[in-house]
């Protein structure tokens, strides 16, 4: 998390993860850190039968647990449950609790789309790409707001179609982006329409002698991009691993089967 964070209360042998943001906390004060500085991406469905049952077996709290829990049951609003729970772990002091207090009275106002692409847009930041792209797909299935401008929409597209690619579903980025374009007829996401078709098709990707400028410039972005890539460290460490596999067989298998799991827990994350 980048803080270190002194917890009084009970530490959970059994993590809570946080998945919005891809991260698993063990403590009370661990929550209250987490709720405080991702306010944007709170919403009633935070406040889950698994949170209530972390707070009251895993961290061993039951008064809280059973004071949420009656505060649900009397339909509570979002900003009762967030304060109720920051006051209990006293990790924050009353001035700092009275200002998001403040944030949160504002979302009450905000448009429920512009809610949801602020929402999505953190996920986005957090690498959480799964989150991201559900909250960018409930826009877009909901009724348009005449309100909002085909720019809006058109973004949350091209958005969606992003968090699509970086998970590697190429071909469900395509369909988003072209969309993107259709409505904004913006440059970008007709480059990365035509790269998602190029990652999509991989190798059975056939390269048209009367490719059009704007193909062409993407052809060459692309190679540039695979030549960078050859040049990064993480590819002269596999590069590297693969290398000496003839020298020590045991130690290669060690280092690879390392590297695997490094690349399943950012997917995992990714995906969280």
């Amino acid at each position: 998390m980048g803080k270190m964070i002194l917890c009084r209360t009970k530490t959970s042998t059994r993590p809570l993860l946080i998945r919005d943001v891809g991260l698993k906390v063990y403590s009370l004060e661990e929550l209250a850190y987490i709720i405080y500085n991702n306010i944007y991406l709170m919403n009633m469905d935070f406040f889950s039968d698994e949170l209530l049952d972390f707070i009251e077996n895993g961290v061993g709290e039951p008064e809280l647990a059973t004071k949420l829990a009656k505060m649900k049951r009397e339909r509570a609003d979002l900003v009762s449950l967030i304060v109720a729970l920051l006051t209990y772990v006293d990790f924050y002091t009353i001035d700092e609790i009275e200002k998001i207090k403040g944030a949160l009275s504002t979302l009450k106002n905000d448009n429920v789309l512009l809610r949801l692409k602020t929402r999505a847009d953190a996920c986005f930041d957090h690498e959480s790409y799964l989150s991201a792209v559900d909250n960018y797909l409930k826009i877009i299935r909901a009724p348009r707001d005449p309100k909002l401008t085909g720019i809006f929409y058109s973004e949350i597209y091209h958005n969606a179609a992003a968090c699509f690619a970086r998970l590697m579903m190429y071909d469900k980025a395509l369909d988003y982006y072209k969309q993107a374009y259709k409505i904004g007829q913006h440059k970008e996401s007709l480059d990365c329409a035509i790269l998602c078709a190029r990652l999509y098709q991989g190798n059975h990707y056939i390269e048209r002698d009367d490719a059009s400028p704007v193909e062409l410039k993407v052809k060459r972005d692309y190679e540039a991009c695979l030549d960078r890539a050859r040049l990064s460290q993480e590819f002269q460490d596999l590069d590297e691993i693969i290398s000496n596999k003839s020298e020590n067989i045991d130690e290669y298998r060690k280092k690879l089967d390392e590297k695997v799991i490094e690349f399943k827990d950012r997917y995992l994350r990714m995906n969280s």
